[in-house]
């Protein structure tokens, strides 16, 4: 598909602290204003050009605003362009919270919206929960790839789960709250990337480097587990708050949790649709892959129709 001429506008947003964060916006000359925006939620260790990557007719926010949608994607805060702290160890689970609901509110602010929808990966589809349990109203419909609930790990879960918190301690031990991702962690997340083309990888390294710690060293079990939502007993309940339509994309292979875990999330939550759609041959993160990233695309573009 052509894509058509893309708009794109930076804005600068501050959070609730004062701090700014980055935001970029896409849209496609060939619409007028969008009536719906789609904001973009990335995993750890990435910014906004996840969804944006330049090569060939992977990114992911031209593609979407190409189609008539307005794209909304964020640097989290110590990435790219928003407000990097003087320690990255500074940066919690609560602060990237915080930050998302600035985001959230001040794209409907702009574009006159009671709603938004999301589109999440990694780490973007275990926060995105957590505040659409907090906000029912402000998420119309989620997508998520690479999605993690019970994380419970597949095959090797001992193994690997001690092999994160190696890394965890050695994060932790930065001075300065920044870590360079070369090329421990790297190799860490190396299998989840197995589908994705040399090119995409060689852009993956050089354009994402250093990551804050914060968002890493944190206990591992806040973010590892469905204690993510912040319950206490009874996690069901909170899931129930979910009423946005949800949308789970997984490939059949180099998975890290099981499709079950994807089925129990979606009994759980009370939005009106729940759909799950599985690639035969993709991986973790099907968005950047050689095939599977245009299968995603034309997906996910279905699933944000009205």
């Amino acid at each position: 598909m052509k894509i058509k001429e893309i708009i794109t506008k930076d804005h600068y947003v501050n959070s609730y602290d004062g701090k700014p964060i980055y935001v970029k916006e896409k849209r496609s000359s060939q619409y007028p204003e969008a009536s719906k925006a789609v904001l973009c939620f990335g995993p750890n260790t990435y910014s906004h050009e996840f969804f944006d990557c330049p090569i060939a007719d992977y990114s992911m926010m031209d593609f979407l605003a190409s189609n008539g949608h307005d794209i909304f994607a964020h640097d989290t805060r110590g990435f790219g362009k928003s407000y990097k702290p003087p320690n990255g160890k500074d940066i919690h689970w609560e602060t990237q919270l915080r930050d998302i609901h600035t985001v959230v509110e001040y794209v409907k602010k702009i574009k006159g919206l009671s709603q938004v929808s999301a589109v999440c990966l990694g780490v973007g589809t275990e926060l995105m929960p957590t505040y659409a349990a907090r906000y029912p109203q402000a998420i119309e419909k989620m997508v998520f790839m690479d999605f993690h609930w019970d994380r419970t790990v597949a095959e090797g879960s001992p193994s690997q789960l001690q092999e994160v918190r190696d890394l965890m301690d050695e994060m932790y031990r930065e001075p300065t709250g920044y870590y360079q991702l070369e090329p421990r962690m790297n190799n860490l997340i190396a299998p989840m990337l197995s589908h994705v083309s040399p090119e995409i990888m060689s852009w993956l390294k050089s354009t994402f480097q250093v990551a804050p710690v914060g968002v890493f060293t944190e206990p591992v079990e806040a973010h590892m587990s469905r204690e993510v939502l912040h319950a206490t007993d009874d996690i069901g309940k909170e899931a129930e708050k979910i009423a946005s339509s949800i949308l789970i994309i997984r490939g059949d292979e180099k998975q890290v949790t099981s499709q079950e875990d994807s089925f129990e999330f979606l009994k759980l939550i009370s939005g009106e649709i729940r759909a799950y759609n599985l690639i035969k041959g993709a991986g973790a993160v099907p968005s950047i892959e050689e095939y599977a990233h245009k299968i995603v695309f034309k997906n996910v573009l279905w699933f944000l129709k009205d």
